[in-house]
């Protein structure tokens, strides 16, 4: 195997979020929320797990490239409240088909410089969801080198 090509590690997590497919910025939805999990997060984008990725007759990975005026939106809950929302582009998906469920893994890329102060707090969320399963000890490291 060669090497990994990635700009930067992926943190994995399991923050739970969900994909909107709107008419431009602000326009309005045309599909979702579409509930995924977010597998794994780095600063350029997110792994992404769901249970359908066709929505309202739109393709959530194919509908954002047919036409301009298609955005698709991240959407998750800040810790401490507030509303994360990021504008991402996909890049891959696949289906996993076993015998037991049936979900797609698919990738996004965020349309959002990666100093951006909503990729900081989806990645502090994250950050925060995966402390609530750990011990004391690991929280306050978390919270001290975070």
């Amino acid at each position: 195997m060669g090497k990994s090509q990635r700009r930067e590690k992926r943190q994995k997590n399991d923050l739970l979020a969900s994909l909107v497919l709107r008419e431009g910025e602000d326009g309005s939805n045309l599909a979702g929320p579409a509930h995924c999990f977010v597998r794994d997060l780095s600063s350029y984008g997110a792994g992404l797990v769901l249970t359908r990725i066709h929505f309202n007759g739109h393709h959530l990975f194919y509908s954002p490239d047919d036409e301009e005026e298609k955005r698709l939106f991240l959407e998750s809950e800040a810790h401490g409240g507030g509303r994360i929302v990021l504008p991402v582009r996909p890049i891959w998906f696949k289906l996993d088909d076993n015998d037991d469920t049936r979900y797609f893994m698919m990738g996004v890329e965020f349309l959002a410089d990666p100093a951006d102060e909503r990729i900081v707090r989806l990645k502090k969320a994250a950050r925060d969801k995966l402390a609530e399963g750990q011990g004391w000890l690991d929280r306050m490291i978390g919270r001290l080198i975070g």
